[in-house]
């Protein structure tokens, strides 16, 4: 378990987009290029990324801790 744990914990990282990790790159790229296009939805993406975010932090919490943690 303590292995599934690290892997799991290696995927939520990679899938918020954090520094380092390829998706980081191709979503900063995607904001870049739609931002010059369209604002309004480039506003929208970036509110999908947050909510986005909250749902991995809250699926990480569930799967590993069992539990609601107050963060």
């Amino acid at each position: 378990m303590p292995l599934f744990s690290i892997f799991f914990f290696l995927y939520i990282i990679s899938n918020m987009s954090l520094p380092l990790t390829s998706s980081f790159i191709s979503e900063l790229l995607i904001l870049i290029g739609n931002s010059t296009i369209n604002i309004i939805l480039t506003i929208i993406i970036c509110i999908g990324i947050f909510f986005s975010t909250i749902y991995n932090i809250w699926l990480l919490n569930r799967l590993l801790y069992g539990k609601y943690l107050i963060i």
